[in-house]
This record gives C-alpha cells, structure tokens and sequence, in this order.
C-alpha cells in the first residue's frame, strides 16, 4: 500500500513548484519536471501491485465462500467471517481509488504548472 507520508506531501511538493514556477527559477522547475517521468512510472507500478493483489484477494474470497456454500450451505460463522474479509477488501480498493484520484489531481496540477512555466518563462521573459 502506498505510503500516506508520501500522499501528504503532495500538496506541498504543488505548493513548492507553484512558487518556483512563479519566480521561473528554472532550476528548481527542471529538476522536478525531470524527476516527474520516473515518480509516475513508480506510482504506476504501486497502484498495479495493488490493484493485483485485491483481485487476488476477491478471487480468493470468491472461492471460499462458493466452497462454504456449496458444502452445506451457508453456514453462519464461515460467511461472517467472509464478510468481515470482504469488507476489508473493499476499504482496500476504496483507499487505492482515493489514491488514483489524489495523483491524477496532482498530474493535471504538475502539467498545469509546467504549461503556465513554458508560457511564462521562456528563456528571454524573465
């Protein structure tokens, strides 16, 4: 699962390259923009092992609970304990698509922020 420290420093990773970018300090907005392709690529792959791994889990959970049924029925005790696992499961998913959300804000903020800086400083425009 992807960090919560890492999500909380979103905003003021946007704050700071705002502030750069409205300064046009060139060295500060270069370095981030040459870092952004490997922070995405990153994200991307976190969020895939992720995502893997909660299909997983709902496969697996499937399995269980079509056994438990298929076995007797439904029997109470096993299904509430599927239950409590599915719900688990889904407070993943549900954080992991918080996640997606907060980083497509960001991205749209970075790529915003580095067309506001090619439009602005260009070299000359300072």
């Amino acid at each position: 699962m992807i960090a919560l420290a890492f999500l909380a420093s979103i905003s003021d990773d946007i704050d700071t390259l705002g502030t750069a970018v409205a300064k046009c300090d060139r060295p500060v907005v270069n370095a981030t923009f040459s870092a952004e392709v490997g922070r995405r690529s990153d994200f991307m792959r976190q969020t895939f092992r992720e995502q893997e791994a909660i299909v997983a889990a709902r496969r697996d959970l499937a399995q269980r609970r079509l056994a438990l049924r298929s076995n007797g029925g439904a029997q109470a005790p096993g299904l509430a304990v599927l239950d409590y696992e599915g719900a688990i499961i889904e407070d993943r998913q549900r954080a992991l698509n918080d996640q997606r959300l907060l980083e497509n804000l960001r991205q749209e903020s970075m790529d915003q922020l580095r067309r506001l800086f090619l439009q602005n400083c260009a070299p000359g425009k300072n």
